[in-house]
C-alpha cells in the first residue's frame, strides 16, 4: 500500500510536468502560428484544446471543434478561468476512461488545454517500471552472490580447522574462531603432556618389572 502510494503520487506528478512541458510547446506554436498547427499534432494519447470565454471550442487536436461541446462545465475549464491553471484527474464521458488535464488561462483570455489518457500514463512509466524489476533482479542476484561468498568465508577456516588439526599454527582464522583454535591448541599440548607421562609411566613400569624377573 505504502510502495503504491508513492509511486501513485511520483507518477503524478511526472505527468502533470510532461502537460505543462506540452502546454508550454502549444502555446508558443498557437503564437507563432495560430490554431492551425493544432490539425498537424500526430502524437499519441496526446490532445490539445483551444476553448474560449465562454467554454467553446475553438480548435482541437483531436475532434472536429465545430461540432464538440460547450466545455463551460468542465471542471478544468472553470478551475482555470479562476486561478489561472488547472491540474485535475476526472473520468472523461466522451473517452470512456480516467483522463488526466492541464489547462491555460491565456492573455487573450482563452483557455489552452492538455490530456493525456490513462493508458497514455501507464505507457508512459512502463520502461520505467521495466528498469524497476531488472533493478529488483539485480539486488536479489547481488544480495545471493555476497550471501555465497560471505557463506564459504566463514565455513572455509572451520573445514581448514576440521583438516589440519595436527597443524594448528598454520591456519588462518578470523577473530570470532580464533578462540576456538587456541582452546584446541592448549588441549592438543595438554593430551601431549598426558600421553608423555603415559609413555614415561609405561616405561618405568616396564624396567620394574626387568629388574624383578632378574632377582
Amino acid at each position: 500500500m505504502i510502495v503504491s502510494a508513492v509511486f501513485y503520487s511520483y507518477s503524478n506528478t511526472l505527468v502533470k510536468e510532461k502537460l505543462c512541458s506540452a502546454e508550454s510547446v502549444a502555446e508558443a506554436s498557437l503564437e507563432e502560428y495560430g490554431d492551425f498547427f493544432l490539425s498537424q499534432i500526430t502524437e499519441d494519447n496526446m490532445r490539445i484544446t483551444l476553448i474560449d470565454s465562454d467554454g467553446n471550442v475553438l480548435a482541437d487536436s483531436v475532434a472536429n471543434a465545430s461540432t464538440a461541446e460547450n466545455h463551460s462545465d468542465r471542471e478544468e475549464f472553470k478551475q482555470a478561468v479562476e486561478n489561472g491553471e488547472a491540474y485535475i484527474t476526472r473520468y472523461s464521458d466522451t473517452e470512456n476512461e480516467n483522463v488526466y488535464y492541464y489547462a491555460k488561462l491565456l492573455s487573450d483570455s482563452t483557455v489552452l488545454r492538455v490530456s493525456t489518457e490513462e493508458v497514455g500514463v501507464i505507457e508512459f512509466f512502463g520502461d520505467a517500471l521495466i528498469y524497476v524489476a531488472l533493478a529488483i533482479v539485480f539486488v536479489v542476484a547481488l544480495s545471493a552472490i555476497v550471501s555465497v561468498a560471505v557463506t564459504r568465508s566463514i565455513v572455509k577456516p572451520v573445514e581448514e580447522l576440521t583438516d589440519n588439526l595436527d597443524n594448528l599454527d598454520d591456519i588462518k582464522t578470523y577473530d570470532e574462531l580464533q578462540p576456538l583454535v587456541d582452546s584446541l591448541k592448549e588441549q592438543k599440548i595438554r593430551q601431549k603432556a598426558l600421553n608423555h607421562q603415559k609413555s614415561s609411566l609405561l616405561q618405568m613400569s616396564r624396567t620394574s618389572l626387568k629388574l624383578r624377573l632378574h632377582q
